[in-house]
């Protein structure tokens, strides 16, 4: 674990859908922790902005903390404000 990490992330490949500023597009989350999570996708998130996460039965609102290129799509960490069923 990162040592700059408050609390530990859990790997996981989910797929879901960021809605930001009447976008959606796809993405997939591949770590959670109870504050946050990283997400790839194919656009870039602004650092600052607010977003929502679409998956399952579950959407997640939250901060994009960081955003960086990587591969050809966009690696963004995500401060989880809230979540509901």
């Amino acid at each position: 674990m990162d040592t700059r990490r408050r609390e530990p992330r859990y790997p996981v490949r989910d797929h879901g859908f960021v809605l930001s500023d009447n976008d959606v597009w796809p993405a997939v989350i591949h770590n959670v922790s109870r504050s946050g999570l990283r997400l790839e996708s194919e656009y870039r998130l602004t650092p600052g902005s607010q977003v929502s996460i679409s998956l399952k039965d579950l959407v997640v609102c939250g901060t994009v903390q960081c955003c960086e290129a990587a591969n050809g799509l966009f690696t963004a960490g995500i401060s989880i404000s809230r979540m509901t069923a």
